[in-house]
């Protein structure tokens, strides 16, 4: 699927990105983005909170992984891979995993989509084809999420291929993201399918930098 998440400057939508590529690798799923996530030092304070050292002592009792790989088929945890691209042309061979795109309106305004080499336009277009096999014979989808100000600022081809919108909004000390259709993005009168809310974490922000430049294609490790 195709998601985009909109927003006034200020409304968290690169954060909101980062939060859910954190929660993507913690499923397992890779993550692609075009700016620098470091999530390490923010694991590592997670982990040492007293209540997740203990969960993690917890499901690590040899009684309760049999219990929960016997009775629910929950095999251990494998965390997903963050990878960090510069030009497009760097995500034609992705398949599977979850691609970020930070103002991507950079990307995918009338000019540049147009210049875009054919076979760059059809991995957009036919994104969903590009799966990926697991070791364990599950299958891997491929996901676009883009964040802009305004949905209209991207080619119209490109909003043709959206299936999400993610309004974020500031509420007080709360953010709030409403997903939308996008046929519906443009009514006067619209209701959310959902709606979500959630709180800023210094900790999380402090974990990626959109300043940093990224050369070429490569493996965070």
């Amino acid at each position: 699927m195709i998601n985009v998440v909109v927003g006034k400057p200020g409304s968290g939508k690169t954060y909101y990105l980062v939060k859910k590529a954190h929660k993507f690798l913690r499923q397992g799923r890779d993550v692609y983005s075009n700016f620098y996530i470091d999530f390490k030092s923010y694991d590592e304070e997670t982990r040492k909170k007293f209540f997740n050292r203990w969960l993690d002592k917890f499901y690590n009792l040899p009684f309760i992984r049999n219990a929960l790989l016997r009775f629910f088929n929950k095999k251990d945890r494998k965390f997903g891979k963050l990878y960090f691209w510069n030009e497009l042309e760097d995500l034609l061979e992705i398949r599977g995993g979850e691609i970020l795109i930070d103002e991507c309106q950079i990307y995918f305004n009338s000019r540049s989509w147009k210049k875009l080499p054919f076979r760059l336009q059809y991995k957009f277009q036919q994104h969903r084809k590009h799966i990926k096999k697991n070791n364990d014979g599950s299958y891997m989808a491929l996901n676009i999420w883009g964040a802009v100000q305004n949905v209209k600022r991207i080619d119209t081809v490109v909003r043709e291929l959206v299936n999400n919108i993610y309004a974020l909004k500031k509420v007080g000390p709360l953010f709030r993201a409403c997903l939308y259709d996008i046929e519906d993005i443009d009514k006067e009168k619209r209701k959310p399918y959902k709606v979500s809310l959630y709180l800023f974490n210094k900790r999380l922000a402090g974990c990626y930098d959109t300043f940093q430049e990224i050369i070429g294609f490569k493996d965070k490790g």
